[in-house]
């Protein structure tokens, strides 16, 4: 049986505030895509083939929570927030809906059709830290929506994070959890020295990065420490220095800077 395969490769808020102007953006750019598909259904997507929409875009259920960008990936999403296109923006005539863009395999919807992100095979940062990796069967049947095979991927290395109190936590750990890449944050009352740095690479060959959080770090170094968090996003990290910087925190208009320039890189 034939495929017919719609397909809308990935554009950046940056090139969609130039194609489609500032006013209404997200508004326009829905009904630019619905448009285009509904007319590409119409013309190639009958009952005798299999029809699938392939895309690089940030679709939602409307009315649902968006879910979160990669730290990694380059930003999609609007500035304000809200460059999103909705489910009910794909033409009946399609079976499955395939998307990229997030890690993380997600299920969007199942109306009108299952839309799914499959997500990377492996874990593009530690970002995704403990985040479970699949693979997806699509078995389709004409005139009939896709039905979808989660399949959990349990090889290849995982990436994980860990915060051990202390060198001999930090020892039992990594030896309980050999097949993995590893960043450690060792929390101790003094700085760790290049012996106990040795012993932990040695126990452990995927250490990727060890983080020292010096509990007592003030009275060291004669002066007041701030903790980096990791954990937080580029935009949060950059807010946190500019803060340390200027002594303030960074305007509305710095920050769409900021984020812009993340999108067009």
């Amino acid at each position: 049986m034939p495929l017919r395969i719609l397909h809308t490769s990935y554009a950046n808020e940056y090139r969609l505030k130039t194609f489609l102007g500032h006013e209404n953006s997200e508004e326009e750019l829905r009904t630019v895509l619905q448009e285009k598909w509904q007319k590409l259904a119409e013309k190639y997507c009958d009952e005798k083939g299999v029809n699938i929409l392939v895309s690089h875009l940030f679709m939602v259920k409307k009315g649902a929570e968006l879910p979160e960008e990669p730290e990694d990936e380059k930003p999609i999403l609007h500035v304000g927030g809200a460059q999103a296109v909705y489910t009910e923006n794909i033409p009946k005539q399609i079976q499955y809906t395939a998307l990229g863009h997030l890690h993380r395999m997600h299920r969007v919807d199942e109306n009108p059709c299952p839309v799914y992100y499959g997500g990377s095979p492996l874990s593009y940062s530690f970002a995704e830290a403990n985040q479970k990796k699949y693979v997806l069967i699509i078995d389709i049947e004409l005139s009939e929506a896709a039905k979808v095979n989660e399949i959990e991927l349990k090889q290849g290395k995982r990436l994980l994070r860990k915060r051990a109190e202390g060198v001999e936590e930090a020892f039992q750990w990594l030896t309980e959890n050999q097949d993995a890449l590893v960043e450690l944050t060792l929390v101790t009352d003094t700085f760790l020295t290049a012996m106990e740095r040795r012993k932990l690479n040695a126990v452990h060959p995927g250490i990727v990065a060890i983080i020292p959080e010096v509990t007592n770090a003030e009275s060291l170094v004669g002066g007041r420490r701030k903790q980096i968090d990791l954990n937080q996003s580029m935009e949060k990290l950059f807010c946190d220095y500019f803060k340390h910087e200027k002594g303030q925190e960074p305007g509305e208009d710095l920050m769409n800077l900021f984020k812009e320039v993340l999108a067009e890189e």
